[in-house]
Parts: C-alpha cells; structure tokens; sequence
C-alpha cells in the first residue's frame, strides 16, 4: 500500500494538474475565437480598402473630363478635330486615366437644327454620320468626337439623347453642374467586351447672362477595364458583386460573382457608395481557402500537445523546487561578493528601485557624499544630492531634445534610460551632507528583469573635479595662444598700418599749409572753405576707419555672441589693415561676388581668419614676379562661401598634411608662429564651418565654407 505522505503528494500534483488542464482549453479557445476574429477583421478592412480605391479611381476620372472641357472652352466652343487630336496625345489618356476607353465631347444641338448642325461639321469631317438608338423626338445630344478616334470610331456621331439612360445622366449632369456616371449600358464600340458607362461632364457658355448649356464632355468606361486597373491595387483574394440600386425598384447587375452564391465565401461584406450620381451597393468577401478547418485542427493538436508539457512542467518544478533552498544559500553568497565589489572601487555607485527610492548606496557613494548607507537606503532618492535648478535647467534641456513635457525631478535623470534604453551620460553638481559641491559625470542606465521589464535604475559617478581643473588650463593656453597669433598678426600689419595712416595725415598737413597761405591773399574766396573742409573730413573719416578696424581685430571676440553679418562688412574691416601695404608692395588684390551674403558668426573671429589667410599669401608671393591675391564668395543653397585664391603655384603634399598642426611653420625664424592655421582652422570648426584647401587649383587657394543653420 501507498504510504500516506506519498497519497497526499499525489492528489495535490493531479488536482494541480487538473485545473491548469482547464485553463489550457479555455486558453486555447480564446486565442482560437481571437484568431477567427483576427481573419475576419483584416478582410473586412480589405473590402473597405478595395471599396475606397474603386470610388477614388472613378472619380480621378474627372480631371480628365475637365481637361477636355478646358480644351473646348479654350476655342470658343468649336475647336477643330485636330486640335483635340493634338491634345488627347499630349494628355496620355491611356496612362493616366486607364479604365477609360477615351475621352470625347457630346455637343446639345436643339431640335430643328439638326441638318445645319451636320452641314457645318461635313466642312471638318465629310464622314460624319448621325447615329440613333431609338425613334426620340427631342433636343439631340451628339457625339461630336471622342479621342482616340481609331478605337471609337462607331461611338462618333451617336445621339446619346435616343437612349434613356444616356439622356438622363446628360440631363442630370447639366442640371446639377457635377459629373454624372449613367447606369449600366453596352458601349457601342465595346458591345461584346460587357457592361460599362458614359461620365458626363457639363460645359456651359458664361459669356451671356444666363449661363446656356453647351453639352459635355465625356469619358466613355468599360467595367472590365476598370475592374483591371482597380484589382491592381485591391487585394486579389476579394471576390465582388456590384449593383447599381439608384433606382430601388429597379437594381441593375454592373458585376457578378458567382462564389458568393454558392456558399464558397464564409462571410459576405457589404457597403454602399455614392458615385458621380449613381449608388451602388458592393458585396464581396474572401472565398473559404481553409483558414478555419487548419485552425481548428492546430488547436486541437497544440491543446493535447500543452496538456502534455504541463504534466511533465509540473514534474520538473516539483524538482526545482527542491532544488530552491540550496540556490538561496548560494544567492546570499553571491550578495556578499556583489558587496564587496561594489565597494572596493572609488566611483560612486547608487541603484534606486522604479519610483527612485535609493536600493543600494556603495562605499565610493558613501566617501563622495558623506552619508552612510543606513541613512538613505529605502528613505531617500537621489534629490537631496542634485542642485535644484540645475535639474531645472536639464528639464527643459530635455523637454527640447525629446519633444514633450518632463517635469523636473527623477524623471530628468532617468527619461533617456526608461523610454530610449540607452546609457544616459551627463555632468551634474553633486552637493555632500556637509553643503560642499563637487562636479561629476553621472551615468545613468535601466536595471532589466529576466522579464526585460525595468525594475530600477543604476546611477554610476566620477568626481571630475581635476578634469574641470585641467579643462581650465587648457581654455587659458589656448586663449593666451590666440591671443599670441593675434598679435603676431598685428606686428606684421603694423608697416602696413603706419602707410595707411601716414597717407592720409601727408594730405591733411598738405591741404592745411595750402589753405593757410591762400588765406592770407586778401583776395580768398571763402566760398571755397567749404569744399576744402567736407575733403578734410573725409580724410579723418579715412583715418577713423582705420584705427575702428584696427580696434575691432585686436579685441577679443571669444565671448561674442553670433550675428548675422553682411560678409562685405567683414572683409572691408579686414582689408582697411592691409590694402596699403598690398598696394606698395605691387600687390595687386580682387575682390568679386556675392559680397551682400549674410553668414551668422562672430565677426572679430572671421576678421581674424581671413587676415591670417591674406598674411600667408602675401609672405608666399612677395619675391616673385606676378603678385595677385583674390577673394571671390559664392553662394548656394544653405552654404556660403570665401574662395582666397593667390599667384603662388600650390602647396607640396608633405606640408599639406601637416600645415593645420600647431606651431607647424615653413616660414624664417622670427617671421610666424606657426599657430595661424591651426587657431584658424579651430575657429571655423566653432562656427560649425570648414577651413579647406584646395590641391586642385593650379593656384594656392584655400576655401572658407560656412553652412545655414
């Protein structure tokens, strides 16, 4: 006999057993109505869509009935058959419009006018022949000519007016003014190709006060061609049925599907469209290709087969279980090493679960911030150790970058790791227990469960205080750097400056001298003090000009916010400081383009760039014998361009790759720094511009681009 503990063991395991049983049918069954549902849902959206691509592709039909009635209006109402042949070819009716089997215009000529109507039309085509459809005695509506002619040929001088469905859709088109669909007919130059339609279009005469119809233009349809052209498109397992039911009491056939009487589709959908006058009614639906008897047989075996897994799932867990209290010995174990390797490094490491609440807080965390573990594990959040308007200032930051509202707080720090899953690196200002601060780079990352679900987040920080220190170092070298090739610059314009200064003053102290003596002849004409005085004036304003640009280049434009500059502006200022000494050194310098162009820069920056670049070729071509520098800005779309092209014959390739270095100079000693390519080549990369040069010119050319924001 079973012994008792072994019974009891048994009937718990079987009735666990029995009710996931249970569940499993009533899972099964579930997913087996939601995958029916699934079926039925996505061929419901099929017909819908198909039903929606059919109404769109008739009524496209009518920017081609317009274009021919745009053709008619625009030869007064009697253009020739020629010149509608011409336009039909230009319009390409048949790729453009290809359920249609053309285009054409359907002239009203009024009862009792029929015979000069025909007369005049013989003067054009000498063929032309009245067709009818029946014994009407009314106003008549004739085919006047239909495009391409070739395939329509026995449509060409019908009187739709002879048919009642013809007539109708005409009368109703012109009373309406829109485009109207007739009911199903048989097209005469299509008899044996089935069921199609005539879309009318009407045309009026405005030149009178009451608008006067002059007929319409048409679009003959077959439903074959339509259906062709509309199947490309629609999903090609529907099957339809469509039926014109504008008359409720007389429903006319327009497609037949036989499948959908014979039981082939499972479940029939429906809809009714408003089409150019006309309504029909669509049914359609997807013939039974199996779907459902293979799923009925997929959930019948996956049941059996989930049945079986679970007896042997609920085995194999009873052995895991088992097997848990040794696994909680070794978890603890592990913990202890976690610990141990969480506070053997010197970063700060804190973990916080899903809402922020700190979870573990390591000894490098302990050291940096002065708290212990015990005071803000499970009590506080990392808030207490952040700036508050810091976290402000990256909420807004964020808010920009991701398009939404965050809202300052945890969610600042951890938005990129919860909704991107990406290491989120940023500077902070941790602020100590004790009210000192300490700058940090903080990496923020999710914690994931085996579930891939996120179940807290792990902040890891480095104290950059000495990175910070460093950085300032550096900032001050380089702008003392800067600040060195400015002068270097300077010195080197400084001859240059004096000619252009000495110029000026030699006319003022000349022109003073001169009018001194001419004052004193008793006969001076002191009308004549004006004009020699606005000379004067315009040459101090010389001399202002040139000390401004002198200003202007020696300051330092680092901290200067971007504007929009004229670059004319720029290279006046630049070329005040050094067009003297050009110009006395046979230097002969052009300037060309599109000197209006705005670039957003600092001026003082650009100023200093394009003198060290003028500097250079000058020093390269001042020995020899053709001496030309010239500036050219060109323009395109989101770029603005400086082209300084001089008469040197180019760079060799082993300075090319090095002349951007610092301090790299092929200059005399004593004569460059070898910082003004490097510094300018750094300026330009702050204006998110490029310095480049260009080794295709048979010149030295070197090319300054800046790109729109």
């Amino acid at each position: 006999m079973l012994k008792e503990p072994f019974k009891k063991h048994l009937r718990k395991s079987t009735l666990i057993w029995a009710v996931s049983s249970l569940f499993i049918v009533a899972l099964v069954l579930f997913v087996r109505s939601n995958l029916y549902k699934k079926i039925h849902q996505t061929e419901k959206s099929a017909f819908d869509k198909s039903c929606s691509i059919l109404s769109k592709e008739i009524h496209s039909y009518v920017y081609g009935l317009q274009g021919m009635a745009g053709i008619i209006h625009t030869h007064n109402f009697n253009p020739s058959f020629k010149q509608v042949r011409y336009y039909s070819e230009m319009r390409d009716f048949f790729t453009n419009f290809p359920g249609a089997l053309g285009f054409g215009f359907i002239r009203l000529v009024p009862r009792g006018t029929l015979s000069s109507y025909v007369e005049n039309i013989r003067k054009q085509k000498r063929d032309f022949e009245i067709k009818t459809l029946s014994n009407y005695q009314g106003d008549h509506f004739i085919i006047e000519f239909v495009e391409p002619f070739e395939s329509n040929s026995t449509a060409q001088g019908l009187d739709i007016a002879t048919e009642a469905f013809r007539r109708e859709a005409a009368i109703t088109a012109s009373r309406t003014r829109k485009p109207t669909l007739t009911a199903p007919i048989f097209l005469v130059q299509a008899k044996s190709k089935g069921t199609g339609f005539l879309f009318l279009n009407p045309i009026f005469d405005r030149s009178s006060t009451r608008d006067r119809i002059v007929g319409w233009s048409y679009a003959p349809l077959l439903v074959g061609r339509l259906l062709k052209a509309f199947k490309s498109d629609a999903d090609e397992r529907l099957v339809f049925e469509i039926i014109d039911v504008t008359d409720k009491n007389q429903p006319l056939g327009i497609v037949t599907a036989p499948s959908l009487r014979s039981g082939k589709v499972e479940i029939e959908y429906s809809s009714r469209l408003e089409i150019a006058g006309r309504v029909w009614e669509i049914h359609g639906g997807v013939p039974n290709q199996g779907y459902h008897a293979l799923i009925d047989i997929v959930s019948l075996l996956l049941l059996l087969a989930m049945v079986i897994v679970l007896g042997l799932l609920i085995f194999y867990i009873e052995k895991l279980v088992a097997k848990t209290n040794a696994s909680r010995k070794k978890l603890s174990e592990m913990e202890s090493w976690q610990k141990a390797v969480l506070d053997s490094t010197e970063y700060s490491i804190i973990s916080t679960d899903i809402n922020g609440v700190i979870q573990t807080f390591n000894y490098g965390a302990q050291k940096l911030l002065g708290y212990s573990s015990q005071e803000v594990v499970g009590k506080l959040t990392p808030s207490p150790f952040h700036d508050g308007a810091e976290v402000a200032s990256r909420a807004v930051q964020l808010s920009k970058e991701l398009g939404r509202t965050i809202e300052p707080g945890f969610g600042v720090f951890v938005e990129k790791a919860r909704e991107m899953n990406i290491t989120d690196i940023q500077e902070w200002t941790y602020i100590r227990k004790n009210g000192t601060t300490v700058p940090v780079r903080l990496s923020v990352t999710s914690i994931g469960s085996q579930d891939l679900q996120i179940v807290g987040y792990l902040g890891i920080a480095e104290d950059i205080s000495h990175l910070k220190k460093l950085n300032s170092m550096v900032e001050m070298q380089q702008t003392n750097l800067i600040s060195s090739a400015k002068m270097s610059a300077l010195g080197e314009m400084a001859g240059g400056i004096a000619h252009e200064i000495n110029n000026p003053l030699a006319i003022l102290h000349g022109r003073i001298s001169l009018m001194l003596i001419h004052m004193q002849n008793p006969d001076f004409d002191h009308g004549s003090l004006s004009v020699q005085l606005e000379k004067l004036l315009a040459t101090v304003d010389r001399i202002a000009k040139i000390i401004k640009g002198l200003r202007s280049f020696s300051r330092d434009g680092t901290n200067d916010e971007k504007s929009l500059t004229k670059i004319e502006d720029i290279l006046e200022g630049t070329l005040d400081l050094c067009r003297e000494k050009f110009r006395n050194n046979g230097v002969q310098l052009n300037v060309s383009g599109d000197l209006n162009a705005l670039i957003l820069c600092r001026a003082v920056q650009i100023s200093q760039v394009i003198m060290n670049l003028l500097n250079n070729s000058y020093d390269a071509i001042e020995n020899t014998t053709e001496k030309w520098i010239s500036i050219d800005v060109q323009t395109g779309p989101s770029l603005k361009r400086i082209i300084i092209t001089d008469s040197g014959t180019g760079i060799d390739s082993k300075t090319i790759t090095r002349m951007m270095e610092p301090f790299f100079t092929t200059k005399e000693v004593g004569k460059g720094t070898g910082l003004g390519l490097s510094i300018s080549n750094g300026i330009m990369s702050a204006h998110g511009g490029k310095l480049k040069y260009n080794d295709l010119s048979p010149n030295t050319q070197f090319i300054l681009d800046f790109y729109d924001a």
